[in-house]
């Protein structure tokens, strides 16, 4: 049994999929290994940026049954251009679309959000009303253009009030006095733009442009994905979007009214076009069509098995509700390795954990060195 065997075991009862052949890119930023660190980086680091925004509209552009673009942070300004763009592109073309293409939006909302009012933590960062009022305007100004308007939907997944309040009283009283039932905060932190099952853009990155231009510019993965893999990904966000009112904010945009409209609540909504017998039959012939041509492209390498899976929550209870796939197999992966640990991290002691209990990686990685001493472990860092 090799080790991916071994996590799918460890993975039963939690979101985990398994797609066979992909072709994967890696795009690293600002991708300057060998240079001399300093502000001669920065030519180096824009192109780096401008590839990476290449790639995502690449994937935009061909759009024709859902769309998914989900991050922590609704986009910067430099990226709403670049997002909304690639939509209008997408939909000035003539495909022959047989149905409306639904686009969903996925978002956080940190606790970061309240140093911009009180009103942003219940309506939505700056960020996230100027693209819901962009997307207005751009629907205005190239409806007649378009072979479909498409069914556009935006959402916030978040749980800040009733983490924060377990976490302030885990501060002043005893660890008894808690049930194992207690919740956390938690939001969405997904970086993944995908489409139609076919082609995807995960890491990694978040939407803002300063991250990648301003000096010293951010080092940060995301792969691009060619293949099924793509679609285990917006089977993923699926279970983020089936979330009740307690984690999931969300709403649609009415083409007749011209307007956002509240559907919090509204349950089975969005439905998903990619489970329609004739959607499954073209994802199964573009599958086949990237076996047969696969991209020229020598940076995108041949798979022979992707596993996908994360960690998100459904409800309030820790017990039940904590869908925690990624840290099982983040830490069967470090308990199981034999010779070195390689790690790209933001960091290891997380701001937002207080007790050493809390920091789980450094405590797996500790024990995985303790009990194996031929393990040598190499982290790098943001």
């Amino acid at each position: 049994m090799n080790l991916l065997d071994g996590l799918q075991k460890k993975l039963d009862g939690y979101f985990n999929k398994t797609s066979e052949i992909n072709y994967v890119k890696i795009f690293d930023t600002p991708k300057i290994w060998g240079l001399p660190f300093g502000k001669e980086i920065m030519p180096q680091a824009v192109k780096r940026a401008a590839e990476f925004e290449d790639a995502i509209v690449s994937i935009l552009e061909n759009m024709r049954y859902r769309c998914d673009i989900s991050s922590l942070n609704a986009p910067d300004a430099e990226w709403r251009k670049v997002i909304l763009s690639a939509i209008d592109s997408a939909f000035t073309k003539r495909i022959n679309r047989k149905d409306r293409t639904q686009i969903r939006f996925l978002f956080a909302q940190t606790p970061t959000s309240l140093l911009n009012g009180v009103n942003s933590y219940f309506e939505g960062t700056p960020e996230y009303l100027a693209l819901k009022n962009d997307i207005i305007k751009l629907i205005q100004e190239r409806r007649d253009h378009w072979e479909c308007i498409p069914e556009i939907w935006i959402g916030r997944f978040y749980r800040i009030v009733d983490g924060l309040k377990v976490s302030l009283e885990k501060k002043v009283l005893p660890e008894e006095m808690f049930p194992e039932d207690d919740t956390r905060m938690t939001w969405n932190h997904t970086k993944i733009i995908a489409v139609d099952g076919i082609e995807s853009f995960v890491g990694g990155h978040n939407l803002n442009m300063d991250l990648f231009k301003n000096y010293p510019p951010v080092h940060d993965v995301s792969v691009k994905v060619i293949g099924t893999a793509s679609l285990s990904s917006q089977l993923f966000l699926n279970n983020m979007w089936e979330a009740n009112t307690d984690l999931l904010t969300k709403e649609f945009f009415d083409i007749d009214e011209n307007r956002w409209v509240n559907a919090n609540g509204l349950v089975g909504r969005p439905e998903d076009p990619l489970r329609k017998e004739r959607v499954t039959e073209y994802i199964d012939r573009k599958k086949e069509e990237s076996l047969k041509n696969p991209p020229k492209d020598p940076e995108y390498k041949k798979t022979s098995r992707i596993l996908s899976v994360g960690k998100y929550w459904s409800g309030p209870d820790m017990r039940t509700d904590y869908k925690k796939g990624s840290e099982i197999m983040k830490e069967f992966i470090i308990k199981n390795a034999k010779k070195k640990i390689r790690m790209s991290q933001q960091d290891l002691v997380s701001a937002w954990k207080k007790q050493w209990r809390d920091h789980h990686v450094c405590r797996w990685l500790i024990e995985a060195l303790l009990s194996n001493p031929d393990l040598g472990c190499v982290p790098q860092y943001k």
